[in-house]
């Protein structure tokens, strides 16, 4: 399980010219009808999904791939090699599909650009600012230190995953993107605007439905997959776009991804439970309940209500509300919240998490029984784990840093 809670942003202005798909290409030939990723490409093409010159710039990209894994040694050639693998994965469970490809090839691109010039990257650091500066003895917090990155021109996240090369990493990119909106300057609110648009091409098709896949293996599951944690965050990240930029547009790709949210997995989210609907932290395990990504799924369907009046999410909005209303009181152990339902207490990130996430649920709704549950974790969190001199970060945002605050979350 990942942390889902604020990473520091490395910004990496070394690489320059990311278009996908640059460089010389080599021949392919007849490798087409034998290796599945330039046969998964020319189906595509065949098919008139793709371009003739996304067709061309795809392959390059890969044949280039395998041209630098070669040239390469060490760690360099192997995290590289673990991108390319992954790639290759995904074509021959027969899933490279034309609307994941550019997501897919971007990636791949990525890492080519990385590993040909640096080694690992650095971990920034990890927690919920809410967290820190207190002294307790909860269940312990691992040390999270994921090492995120953007690449010049652009606002999209990558993660270093040793072992699996760098990974677009949906939901630390719409986390940045919508800190930046909510608390950052009017620059960084424009900077913002511009990374939406990157990111609309790199959304993929999913049993019909729009949304951000996930392109590497995770927890034992293959690629591709989908989390409700990353589509409520793009949610809320096109909505504030839209209010704030003037954006008007953006309400309507805010819409496209809230239908995962009506869908069972595997291709969507929605797990129907008894008191009903309940929003999976991941598309590929509907047996962990996972409170903080039920909880952001409710505030971005509500505040998708709020904005487009839509029936549909009016609807799914509420019944979300109504089932979070009935088993809540299951994650409050009155001395401390739960992770997930049936499962271990949360440690003190994910429980400084969980009370941040039921007080915004609590403003926004005013509902008592969630009110009520934010204040029990807000007494547990004081009661257990005092702030040491003052010294506690509430949760401010640093103006021109979208990596800090409560919404720069990731998974």
């Amino acid at each position: 399980m990942r942390r889902l809670f604020g990473t520091a942003l490395i910004v990496c202005a070394l690489v320059t010219g990311v278009g996908v798909g640059d460089g010389a290409a080599r021949p392919v030939g007849a490798r087409s009808a034998s290796d599945p990723v330039l046969a998964a490409i020319q189906a595509e093409r065949a098919h008139g999904r793709i371009t003739s010159a996304q067709a061309a710039g795809y392959s390059r990209t890969y044949t280039n791939t395998e041209r630098d894994v070669a040239n390469l040694s060490g760690l360099r050639a192997r995290e590289l090699g673990a991108a390319l693998d992954i790639v290759r994965g995904i074509a021959e469970r027969g899933s490279l599909s034309a609307s994941r490809m550019p997501s897919v090839f971007l990636t791949l691109h990525r890492n080519v650009r990385w590993w040909s010039a640096h080694g690992p990257p650095t971990a920034g650091s990890g927690g919920e600012p809410g967290a820190k500066g207190r002294h307790c003895n909860p269940p312990a917090s691992p040390d999270a230190r994921p090492a995120n990155m953007t690449f010049s021109g652009s606002g999209v996240v990558f993660e270093y995953y040793p072992g699996l090369g760098l990974q677009l990493q949906v939901n630390a990119t719409f986390s940045s993107i919508d800190a930046a909106l909510v608390y950052g300057s009017q620059a960084a609110a424009q900077a913002a605007g511009t990374a939406l648009e990157q990111m609309l091409p790199l959304a993929s098709v999913r049993g019909g439905l729009l949304t951000w896949e996930y392109e590497f293996p995770f927890e034992g599951a293959d690629p591709p997959w989908t989390s409700g944690l990353s589509q409520a965050t793009a949610i809320d990240a096109y909505v504030h776009a839209a209010k704030r930029l003037n954006r008007p547009d953006f309400l309507k790709v805010a819409l496209r991804p809230a239908r995962l949210f009506a869908a069972a997995p595997p291709v969507g989210v929605e797990l129907h439970l008894s008191a009903g609907p309940w929003f999976l932290l991941y598309s590929f395990d509907p047996n962990q309940l996972v409170l903080n990504a039920d909880l952001d799924a409710v505030i971005a369907l509500h505040d998708l209500r709020v904005a487009t009046h839509s029936p549909f999410v009016t609807a799914l909005a509420r019944s979300g509300l109504h089932s979070l209303e009935h088993y809540l009181p299951r994650f409050d152990t009155g001395s401390w919240s739960y992770y997930a339902l049936g499962g271990p207490l949360a440690d003190l990130n994910y429980h400084v998490l969980n009370l941040e996430l039921t007080q915004d649920l609590c403003h926004r709704t005013g509902v008592r029984s969630v009110c009520r549950t934010a204040r029990s974790f807000d007494r547990e969190l004081n009661s257990r784990c005092p702030v040491v001199n003052g010294s506690a970060d509430h949760g401010g945002f640093a103006p021109g840093d979208p990596s800090s605050g409560p919404l720069a979350r990731e998974l």
